[in-house]
């Protein structure tokens, strides 16, 4: 809870760095309306009814630091917030989306979680130095008082939670690159393999962010379908129902759902992630069709699952090798072999360093 609560104020900075712009620039203020509402852009998880659960990227104040690829590897974490669906829309697994916080309760966000610690570190550092005249003593007071402030805010957290309600909204695309879009007008397809923890969500962020493409994401396909057959949602129940699915139809069957479903969209689509060759060879028949693959070091990409903290992730290092070595190879057409799709891959990124230096890869080869 402490942790959506986080994310929540986060958003609600962000909303405040917007405010502050628009007032700054009243020639944008016609657009107040719209601009105050996009917070953040996220995945839908599940699909509950009324709500939605979404995934967003929370960034570190790291993220843009210069020397951040010396620090840890992960300076970006996954966070799943429940948001209310307005009208009539409808939303599936694997959707860009927005995740929209009011103006009203962004601007509350920003009281709460910066302003009043502000004020009451300022007035007890003020007061204690104008009492006690030792600088030491007033900064130790000080942070005593803004820790007692956050204990008592920790306490009332149930009734801070009602004011901050987060709604889910369609994904537009007026304000993405599109240059991929300019050569022809031929639908593109990218599908992503690599090994766990290796980046393959970075890359599809990117792909979305900077390009516009629309994602379907194999996991969330097996997530729904799990969920159908009343079975736990772990790495273990995936591997099993996407062997099933493939024994009972064929070694490419789950992209090639998801290829449909992309196919009926028109958009240029980003399919994540590839398993078997069959699925690379089914895929390989749209000649607009481009495999990326991404790899990293061992600990650091355990370092990132750990850090991420989805429910899938919580296994030990020798769980977690096991896991992958499973999955590298077979001789099964229905099982996964990720091993093969690598070398199968147009481009192969190695993703041990920071951001820049992976979406510098992607760009290479989309230019060429």
């Amino acid at each position: 809870m402490l942790q959506i609560i986080a994310v929540k104020l986060e958003i609600g900075l962000s909303l405040y760095r917007r405010f502050f712009l628009l007032f700054l620039q009243p020639r944008n203020r016609q657009n107040m309306s719209e601009q105050s509402t996009i917070c953040k852009e996220g995945i839908v998880r599940a699909v509950n009814g009324n709500t939605v659960d979404v995934e967003i990227i929370v960034s570190s104040a790291c993220a843009g630091c210069h020397a951040k690829s010396i620090c840890i590897p992960s300076d970006h974490r996954q966070e799943i917030v429940t948001a209310n669906v307005e009208g009539n829309h409808s939303f599936r697994v694997g959707e860009r989306v927005n995740l929209v916080l009011r103006g009203n309760a962004g601007a509350k966000a920003v009281l709460i979680a910066y302003a009043i610690p502000f004020v009451v570190l300022l007035a007890a550092f003020i007061g204690c130095y104008l009492l006690s005249h030792n600088e030491l003593v007033s900064v130790l007071v000080s942070l005593l008082f803004v820790l007692v402030y956050f204990l008592v805010l920790k306490t009332q957290i149930h009734k801070i939670n009602r004011n901050f309600t987060f709604y889910v909204t369609k994904m537009t695309t007026g304000n993405m690159d599109t240059n991929l879009s300019k050569t022809d007008n031929s639908m593109k397809i990218i599908g992503i393999t690599g090994t766990l923890g290796a980046g393959k969500g970075t890359i599809v962020d990117y792909l979305i962010q900077h390009y516009g493409f629309k994602h379907y994401s194999v996991r969330g396909y097996l997530t729904e379908e799990a969920k159908r057959r009343g079975m736990e949602l772990n790495r273990d129940t995936f591997v099993e129902v996407a062997n099933d699915l493939r024994a009972k139809h064929s070694p490419s069957f789950i992209t090639d759902e998801l290829y449909r479903q992309a196919e009926a969209d028109g958009s240029n689509a980003v399919i994540e992630s590839v398993r078997t060759p069959g699925e690379v060879e089914s895929l390989r028949k749209n000649e607009h069709f481009l495999l990326f693959a991404v790899d990293a070091d061992p600990k650091i990409r355990y370092e990132r699952i750990v850090n991420r903290n989805s429910e899938t992730d919580h296994v030990s290092f020798e769980t977690f090798i096991e896991n992958e070595q499973r999955e590298m190879s077979s001789t099964d057409p229905n099982h996964q072999n990720v091993g093969r799709c690598m070398e199968m891959a147009d481009y192969v990124f190695q993703n041990n360093g920071d951001f820049d230096d992976l979406y510098r890869q992607v760009e290479e080869a989309l230019n060429r």
